[in-house]
């Protein structure tokens, strides 16, 4: 991860992942969909946003699919990103074609997405959701901490970020952007091993290195 300041000297600051130009060469998660769905394509893809990088390649992927005629349309397009470092959101609510750096990206769980600009002032996302209809949705630690419980309980084990989807896709069905029937794609991006401790809701029981001693502990867990 390479870390600068693009905001005031008084505002914390950060640049999440690589700017290598192969980051953007994403396209593949819109044909993995395409062929997982059985030759069609999903009304929504939800994507994380940090460099914007993931949600640029798909809508890339997708344009790709149609030029060859293999598709005919291309999903909505929405971005996710923590709500305490939201320039993409602000961005997209006003209309604007590049964010401004705003926030404390270290003030969120989601290391993954953590940066209070992405890697050209955003212009990639919010283009991609801006051609495709998408939106781009504000979601809390809190949040992200509840979707990695409801991915868990699919038996996903996710990390803070690629769990920020579920309640972008929640949010977007409250406010009438998914319609019942349609298929949604919630990009989680990395495994919950990427980044264990923050799914974690009690600090790591401490007991004897025995096996009895696990018996017990995981009796307990099972009651």
């Amino acid at each position: 991860m390479k870390k600068s300041r693009t905001g005031p000297a008084s505002a914390p600051s950060k640049l999440s992942a690589s700017p290598h130009s192969f980051r953007y060469r994403s396209e593949t998660y819109a044909f993995e969909n395409w062929v997982d769905l059985n030759f069609r394509i999903p009304e929504h893809q939800i994507h994380p946003i940090g460099t914007g990088g993931g949600i640029f390649g798909a809508w890339k992927g997708y344009r790709e699919l149609a030029a060859i005629g293999w598709i005919r349309s291309i999903p909505r397009l929405h971005g996710a990103q923590p709500s305490v470092c939201s320039s993409v959101v602000t961005a997209a609510e006003h209309g604007r074609e590049e964010a401004v750096a705003e926030g404390d990206a270290t003030a969120t769980i989601a290391e993954a997405v953590a940066n209070n600009i992405p890697l050209d002032a955003g212009r990639r996302p919010l283009r991609a959701m801006k051609e495709t209809g998408g939106a781009a949705i504000r979601v809390t630690d809190e949040e992200m901490l509840d979707g990695i419980r409801r991915l868990g309980e699919e038996g996903f084990f996710a990390e803070p970020a690629g769990a920020s989807t579920v309640w972008a896709a929640k949010r977007l069905a409250e406010r009438g952007v998914v319609r019942t029937g349609e298929t949604v794609v919630l990009t989680v991006t990395a495994t919950g091993l990427k980044q264990p401790v923050a799914g974690l809701s009690v600090a790591f029981q401490r007991i004897r290195a025995s096996v009895d001693q696990l018996a017990k502990v995981l009796d307990q867990w099972r009651n």
